[in-house]
């Protein structure tokens, strides 16, 4: 599992600079097509901005899709068993059982018929509940739950992304208008643009 995390991390690391890159070079490509009043650099400016405002709105909305599916995720307690039976990931969910005092997923019912020990819950009060009846382990386990303490700590880092994605969407769309108005201004032979008729 670690492999596959370092995997992902990578991947994420160089989708992120390709992302940086081409907005670099589509701001690069604007300013040279700007400054030189360059009608086809404009619209080929005008065409990649309008790319990266849809990439950047598609990408908004998967993370607000992503971002309600993991709530739902955490609270469906078959797909929650499912997770669990990965070996690693249930290993870091003991972990975090532990160092939290939280038991499963979305219920302790989700570990099944056998709750670990990570989930043992010794007081009476009222954060503690008895066990599902018919499982093993501990007799009073955690109410609270670790997949709302999982979404509840992703959920800063999903805004941040949703504001830049949609953020720089609204830079696109600005960048788009703008380059419609110099290229029309680049077409026309004095460079001035009417605003309206006297």
């Amino acid at each position: 599992m670690a492999s596959t995390k370092n995997q992902q991390d990578g991947s994420t690391a160089v989708l992120s600079w390709i992302y940086a890159v081409c907005t670099l070079v589509i701001g690069a490509l604007g300013l040279h097509a700007g400054c030189k009043e360059n009608k086809h650099g404009l619209k080929i400016f005008s065409g990649l901005i309008m790319v990266g405002l849809v990439a950047n709105l598609v990408l908004g909305f998967t993370v607000v899709v992503g971002h309600n599916q993991i709530y739902r995720t955490f609270q469906d307690s078959e797909t929650a068993g499912l997770l669990l039976e990965d070996s690693s990931f249930r290993k870091e969910i003991i972990q975090l059982q532990m160092k939290e005092n939280c038991c499963g997923l979305g219920s302790a019912s989700d570990w099944g018929a056998n709750i670990p020990d990570s989930c043992s819950c010794y007081s009476y009060r009222s954060d503690c509940m008895d066990a599902p009846t018919g499982s093993q382990g501990p007799e009073r386990v955690y109410r609270k739950t670790c997949g709302k303490l999982i979404a509840d700590t992703l959920h800063p880092m999903i805004k941040v992304a949703m504001g830049i994605y949609f953020g720089m969407a609204s830079l696109c769309l600005l960048g788009f208008m703008m380059s419609l108005v110099m290229i029309r201004q680049v077409q026309r032979p004095d460079g001035i643009i009417p605003v309206g008729r006297a």
